[in-house]
């Protein structure tokens, strides 16, 4: 996280609490957390208990005398629940120059990357989105004007902070 002000001899503190209390205390530098006298707070190794509301406090001297707290806090939601493929993408069948359309449909989900692959090799690469493909990384896939070397494998992987769901 990171925060920008203006000043003369700023001085940092980032502080957190728990999520809409308004209440906050000092974060150290040790351990997971590092930065927190500085304009930037890291957070490594996020676990569960590091979800809560963050501020900063910057203190300044000279003619802006006096202290400055962020408002409103920036809020860290952990999740550890990887998310769920809730129908798988069907078969599709298309002549040359038609399209076809593959559905994800996934909970929980943050991010999705279509990738291919020959089939049956279950060695896949990112598509990218130019060319025939669009929607690659949204839960529907469109290939636009099927040629016969778009008989691949297709597979969606999904993932969000709790790493990677199903494929």
């Amino acid at each position: 996280m990171s925060v920008v002000a203006t000043g003369t001899n700023l001085t940092y503190q980032w502080q957190s609490g728990p999520v809409g209390l308004a209440t906050y205390t000092n974060i150290p530098n040790s351990g997971q957390f590092s930065g927190a006298t500085n304009s930037t707070l890291t957070i490594s190794n996020i676990v569960d208990a590091d979800g809560a509301d963050y501020v900063v406090i910057v203190t300044g001297t000279g003619a802006s005398i006096g202290s400055v707290t962020s408002t409103p806090p920036a809020t860290l939601t952990v999740s550890d629940s990887a998310p769920t493929i809730t129908g798988q993408p069907l078969s599709r069948f298309g002549g040359t120059g038609f399209f076809a359309v593959f559905e994800c449909p996934a909970t929980g989900a943050a991010s999705f990357q279509w990738q291919a692959g020959a089939v049956g090799s279950g060695v896949y690469y990112n598509l990218p989105n130019s060319g025939q493909f669009s929607g690659v990384n949204s839960s529907n896939l469109v290939i636009n004007n099927l040629v016969p070397s778009n008989q691949l494998d297709y597979v969606c992987v999904v993932a969000n902070g709790g790493g990677l769901g199903d494929q």
